[in-house]
């Protein structure tokens, strides 16, 4: 809803700051008048006003008629009794901003209206000051209040941009953030004159360079959203000063830092505003919670700890005398081009999304990288468990390949130690290689020729066996050959058998003696047994070696010793 004002003047007399109790002496157009503040006033005064004074209301602003209205559920204020189209709508602050910028772009050759009614998407919203070129190029939104919502101004200015229309946000100071509220922006220097005396002279920050910008209040909201959104503000004081408000650092939030707008600049930089949207959730409030003053639109009402307004009630902003000084100060300054600074923020914006969007692809790659790398040390472990499983194999097959060579070479030592003919073979061997160095398939392959070889030496070896067994047998005198190899059979088909020819011997001998049928009918053969120990023990051995053999190689050794009795 659109606020009503605040402030209205009557014609000045002497006896009505007698009779009146709650007016001010102001000055209005040159002329002395009476400030009337709709909050103060009384019934009294109103009273006296209308019935003993005979005095009528005027606007500050279009210096029209105007009457009071007592609302019931809100704060009593002035309307104009005929005009509508009137600058002074929320206060003499936001009405004197309004009819100043309203100037500078009509004399600038723009159409400019005030209070124009704009309508989109079932939306409607009245313009501070309308600027048009052929067709609507900018709408100016003059904001003095703290008090207004965040909500309504996403919606004033997505109503704009819906239709490609940039809003310029204006915040006047001294109003909004309070008086003193934020860093001065002029300083009293004391000026020592030629003829002794001294003087107070105003000086204001420069416009060379930027001044540090503290807010030493609570901020309210809605600076926080435009600021979030545009990047930038620009703002007005009650001296009629112009400036740009941005943060210091893009990463630094809530570090500002104010820049002096030349009131030459003015419009160009209100036309460099962009259409933008603002995104906005309305928050939900728990049931019972009171309304900040963010949240609050003070509409037509007056809160006591917003003092900002009473500060302007002596004088209309004088433009003029702010230009004039800003005319002297620049006489020994050399002003920042604002419209660089204002493309500069909003390149630095750009530039910081692009370096956000840059960092954000980085992460994404390094997060992908990572993932591959995880993945590629992932196959790495399985390939290192692998690895040692191989390894582990290797030197598993190596100690059986050791092993196995230990027993090939025990084996080769034992053939050597078997019969001279294995012997000289196994020296040729020697002779041509290191048989500890050699391979384990090639020592395979040497026994394999031992075992083959041996098949033929067998043969040999049991047949002169046999001869030299078959001799000592014949020289034991009334003994007959079967006898003698009967005790060898039994005792070689007995449930325990004997384990080595040793073994065998004592067990024949042990059964001869233990046959005493057998002593009588064979004493020699006992006494050769008694007498020729080593001889007896060398038939053992023939007589193990050849009951522990093959049938198939006792029938190649039967052969070839027939073969040999033939021949």
């Amino acid at each position: 809803g659109e606020e009503m004002p605040r402030y209205a003047y009557i014609p000045y007399q002497v006896k009505y700051e007698k009779v009146l109790k709650h007016v001010d002496v102001d000055e209005f157009q040159g002329d002395k008048v009476l400030r009337v503040d709709s909050t103060e006033l009384t019934v009294e005064d109103i009273n006296v006003i209308h019935n003993e004074l005979n005095e009528r209301f005027f606007c500050y602003s279009c210096d029209t008629r105007m009457i009071l209205r007592r609302p019931k559920n809100r704060n009593q204020h002035f309307v104009h009794l005929t005009r509508k189209n009137c600058f002074q709508a929320e206060g003499l602050a936001h009405a004197s901003v309004k009819k100043d910028l309203y100037n500078r772009f009509f004399n600038r050759g723009y159409q400019v209206e005030m209070e124009r009614i704009f309508q989109a998407d079932k939306k409607q919203v009245r313009t501070d000051v309308a600027v048009m070129k052929e067709k609507d190029i900018l709408a100016i939104e003059v904001q003095a209040s703290p008090s207004i919502k965040r909500s309504t101004v996403a919606e004033r200015t997505n109503t704009y941009s819906s239709k490609d229309i940039p809003t310029a946000w204006v915040i006047v100071l001294n109003s909004f953030f309070g008086e003193g509220k934020y860093t001065k922006l002029s300083n009293e220097i004391l000026v020592k004159n030629e003829d002794g005396t001294s003087h107070y002279e105003k000086t204001m920050i420069p416009f060379e360079k930027p001044t540090p910008f503290f807010i030493l209040t609570d901020i309210p909201n809605s600076f926080h959203m435009l600021m979030d959104a545009y990047k930038y503000m620009v703002s007005v004081n009650h001296d009629g000063h112009f400036f740009l408000i941005r943060e210091k650092d893009i990463h630094a939030k809530g570090e500002y830092e104010i820049y002096r707008i030349e009131q030459e600049k003015v419009v160009d930089v209100l036309l460099a505003t962009e259409a933008l949207n603002i995104d906005y959730v309305p928050e939900q409030r728990a049931t019972g919670e009171q309304p900040n003053h963010e949240l609050e639109h003070n509409d037509g009402k007056h809160p006591d700890e917003w003092e900002g307004e009473k500060i302007l009630y002596k004088h209309n902003i004088d433009f003029q005398k702010a230009y004039e000084e800003e005319q002297e100060q620049l006489k020994f300054e050399e002003a920042i081009d604002i419209l660089l600074i204002v493309e500069e923020t909003k390149k630095r914006e750009r530039m910081f999304f692009k370096k956000q969007k840059i960092m954000q692809d980085i992460d994404a790659e390094i997060k992908k990288l990572q993932r591959k790398q995880k993945r590629i040390q992932t196959f790495s472990e399985k390939m290192q468990d692998t690895l040692e499983q191989q390894e582990e194999q290797i030197k598993k097959i190596d100690r059986v390949q050791k092993n196995e060579k230990v027993e090939m070479l025990s084996t080769m030592r034992a053939y050597k130690e078997l019969h001279l003919y294995f012997a000289e073979l196994i020296t040729r061997w020697e002779a041509k290689a290191d048989l500890e160095e050699m391979p384990v398939h090639r020592l395979k392959k040497a026994v394999e020729i031992l075992e083959k070889k041996r098949s033929t030496f067998a043969v040999k070896v049991v047949h002169e066996t046999y001869e030299e067994v078959s001799e000592i047998i014949g020289s034991i005198p009334n003994t007959h050959s079967t006898a003698v190899a009967q005790p060898f059979v039994n005792a070689m088909r007995s449930e325990k058998k004997p384990s080595s020819a040793i073994e065998l011997i004592t067990h024949v001998h042990k059964g001869f003696m233990s046959d005493r049928r057998r002593c009588e009918r064979y004493p020699d053969f006992l006494k050769a047994f008694e007498s020729r120990r080593e001889e007896m023990e060398r038939v053992a051995e023939y007589y193990f070696w050849w009951e522990n053999l093959t049938d198939q190689e006792k029938g190649k050794i039967r052969r070839e010793r027939n073969r040999r009795r033939m021949g």
